[in-house]
C-alpha cells in the first residue's frame, strides 16, 4: 500500500513539471559573454546546486530510492535472471541490426575499437510491459533491471536501476529527451546528462558517448 501511495504521489509531483525550480529566487545571474549549447554550463553554481537539490528532494523525500529484498527479488524476477532467448537476441542485434521483434524492443551497447566492435550488454523491453527494461550481458546473464515511473514514454519520468541482487544502484530523472539528472542510492549527485555527455556539479564533462 505504501508503495502505491508513493508512486501516485510522484506522478502528481511530476505533473507539476519544473515549477519548484522556477519559483526559486536566484540573486546572482549568469555572467554575460560566450553562451554554450549545454544549458548546464551556462548556469552559475548556485543555480546548478538549486536544481540538484530540487530533483533530489523530488525523488528521495517520497521513498522511491529503496533497494529490494534480495530473496524477494530472486523470487519475483527468477524468470528473467537469464535471457531465455539470449542466443536469438544476440544474433538479431549483432548480425542483423534488429532493434524490435513482435514481443520486445531491443538495444545493443557496444565497445568500439578501431576496426571492430564487441557487444557488451543489451536491453530487452517487453511491449506488454514497457515500464520494465531488462539489461543483459552478451552471454545472456542479467546485468540490471530498470523500472520506470511517471509519464513515460512522455516526459518527465524516473528510472530506477537495480543490479542482479536487487540493490538500487542508480536513479535518473528524465526531464526531456536531452536532459537527465543522475543520483546514486544514497542521494549523491552523479551527473547531468545532456545530448550524449555527462557533466558534473561544476559543469565539467565527465563522460562522452
Amino acid at each position: 500500500m505504501k508503495k502505491i501511495i508513493a508512486t501516485l504521489f510522484i506522478v502528481l509531483m511530476l505533473q507539476s513539471g519544473y515549477s519548484a525550480v522556477n519559483a526559486l529566487q536566484i540573486d546572482d545571474k549568469p555572467e554575460p559573454g560566450v553562451r554554450f549549447e549545454c544549458p548546464w554550463v551556462n548556469l552559475r553554481q548556485t543555480e546548478r546546486d538549486a536544481k540538484i537539490r530540487y530533483h533530489k528532494k523530488l525523488i528521495f523525500d517520497n521513498g522511491l530510492a529503496v533497494s529490494l529484498d534480495k530473496k524477494t527479488f530472486k523470487q519475483d524476477y527468477r524468470g528473467v535472471l537469464q535471457d531465455k532467448r539470449g542466443d536469438r537476441h544476440y544474433k538479431l542485434i549483432t548480425n542483423e541490426n534488429v532493434n524490435e521483434t513482435a514481443d520486445n524492443y531491443l538495444q545493443g551497447y557496444f565497445k568500439e575499437y578501431t576496426d571492430s566492435s564487441i557487444l557488451r550488454t543489451y536491453s530487452v523491453q517487453p511491449k506488454k510491459d514497457v515500464l520494465h527494461v531488462y539489461n543483459y550481458y552478451a552471454d545472456g546473464r542479467l546485468a540490471y533491471i530498470e523500472d520506470i515511473l511517471g509519464h513515460y514514454p512522455g516526459f518527465p519520468y524516473i528510472v530506477r536501476r537495480y543490479n542482479e541482487k536487487g540493490k538500487l544502484v542508480l536513479i535518473t530523472y528524465f526531464e526531456n529527451e536531452d536532459i537527465r539528472y543522475l543520483y546514486n542510492q544514497k542521494g549523491k549527485f552523479k551527473g547531468y546528462w545532456y545530448k550524449g555527455k555527462l557533466y558534473n556539479r561544476k559543469g565539467n564533462v565527465k563522460l562522452s558517448s
